[in-house]
C-alpha cells in the first residue's frame, strides 16, 4: 500500500513532529488540511498545487476552467474537514509568453469558484517559470460543537463496524478526462467533461456530517481506491466494498458495460465527492438533511496494525480486481 507520495509525506510528518514543537498544532500532517488555534480561534489551513502536464492541458482546457479546478481542489479540502473556506493566498509561475490574459483568465476562474463558496483572495505571488504551475494556500473556519470546540473529519478514526458511505456518484471525473483529445464539440456534449473540469465542492454536506456526529472522512481526489487506502492506513483498519453498490455516473453505462463502469467509478480522481465513515443512524440523519444523495457502499471490518487493506467483494462475495489503475503521482 505504501507509495513514494507516502513516504515522502510520512518523513516531512517525522521532520516536523522532531523539531517542531507547536502546541497550537490540533491536527497535523495527515489529514485533508491542519487545524491550529490561537487565543482560542481555531483555523483550517490547506494548500494544493496544479501544474501544467500533469494536472491540466493549456491548449485543450480553458483558462478559467483551469482557475475553477484549482481553486476547488483546495476548497475541497475543507469541505473533507467539516468547514467553511476563508481566505486564499495564490501564487502562479509562467512562461515569459504566456499573455497576460491567459493569467487573468486563471484568475476569474479562481475568483469564481472563491466566490461562489465564500472564501476571499487575499493575496499571493507571480514567478517566471519553464512550467506553468498554481497553488492555493486557503484558510478556513472548522465547525464548532456545543461548548465551541473545534469538530472535524479525520482519516485516522475509523473503528469496527462503522459504515462507509460516498456522495454523489462517480466516475465523471475519468470519463471527462478521456475526451481530452475529441473536438471541442464531442467535449461540450458530454455532461461527463462539464464534471471534469468544473467540478464541485461538498462544503454543505460536510458541515452536515460533522454536526450529525460523524467523525471520520476525507474527499474523493485519487480515487475511491486510493483514496479508501489512506483512510485504512490511518485508521489501521481493514475496510471491505461492494461494487454492486458504488453509485456510478449514470452516462458512462451508456457507452460502457458494467465492469468496464466500476472499475471507472472505483478509480477516478479529482472527483471531489466526500467518503463519509460512521454509524448507520449518523449517515443516514445526513443523508435525510443534505441535498447531495449519499451511498452506503461497505463496512470497516477489522483492526489491523500491520498491513490494513481495502478488500472489495462482487455480488457472490468474491474477491474483485479492478482493471484500471488509480491515480498515483509516483509509479515505481
Amino acid at each position: 500500500m505504501s507509495s513514494k507520495e507516502t513516504e515522502i509525506i510520512q518523513y516531512i510528518k517525522s521532520i516536523s513532529e522532531k523539531n517542531f514543537t507547536n502546541e497550537n498544532s490540533i491536527v497535523k500532517i495527515g489529514d485533508d488540511a491542519s487545524l491550529v488555534s490561537s487565543k482560542n480561534h481555531y483555523q483550517l489551513i490547506t494548500t494544493d498545487a496544479s501544474v501544467e502536464g500533469t494536472h491540466f492541458n493549456i491548449d485543450k482546457i480553458s483558462p478559467e476552467d483551469i482557475g475553477w479546478k484549482c481553486a476547488i481542489s483546495n476548497i475541497s479540502d475543507i469541505a473533507a474537514m467539516g468547514g467553511n473556506p476563508e481566505n486564499a493566498l495564490v501564487s502562479i509561475g509562467i512562461r515569459e509568453k504566456v499573455e497576460t490574459s491567459w493569467v487573468n483568465s486563471v484568475m476569474d476562474g479562481i475568483k469564481n469558484a472563491m466566490d461562489k463558496y465564500g472564501a476571499n483572495i487575499v493575496g499571493g505571488d507571480i514567478v517566471k517559470s519553464t512550467t506553468i504551475f498554481i497553488n492555493i494556500t486557503l484558510t478556513g473556519l472548522p465547525s464548532l460543537d456545543s461548548k465551541s470546540n473545534p469538530i472535524w473529519l479525520s482519516r485516522k478514526t475509523a473503528k469496527d463496524g462503522d459504515y462507509i458511505a460516498v456522495t454523489g456518484n462517480l466516475g465523471s471525473s475519468l470519463m471527462g478526462l478521456s475526451l481530452l483529445d475529441s473536438d471541442d464539440e464531442v467535449r461540450l456534449n458530454n455532461p461527463a467533461w462539464s464534471k471534469h473540469v468544473r467540478p464541485e465542492a461538498r462544503i454543505e454536506t460536510g458541515i452536515l456530517a460533522v454536526s450529525s456526529g460523524i467523525r471520520t472522512g476525507m474527499d474523493i481526489s485519487d480515487g475511491l481506491i486510493n483514496d479508501l487506502e489512506k483512510i485504512s492506513l490511518s485508521s489501521e483498519h481493514d475496510i471491505l466494498i461492494n461494487i454492486e453498490k458504488i453509485p456510478i455516473f449514470p452516462y458512462l453505462q451508456t457507452f460502457l458495460s458494467k465492469s468496464e463502469s466500476v472499475d471507472i467509478a472505483l478509480n477516478s480522481g479529482e472527483e471531489y465527492e466526500l467518503i463519509l465513515i460512521g454509524s448507520k443512524q449518523k449517515l443516514n440523519q445526513v443523508n435525510s438533511l443534505s441535498n447531495v444523495e449519499i451511498t452506503t457502499i461497505g463496512k470497516v471490518i477489522n483492526k489491523n496494525e500491520s498491513s490494513p487493506k481495502v478488500k472489495i467483494t462482487s455480488v457472490d462475495g468474491k474477491p474483485y480486481l479492478p482493471k484500471t489503475k488509480s491515480w498515483k503521482h509516483f509509479y515505481e
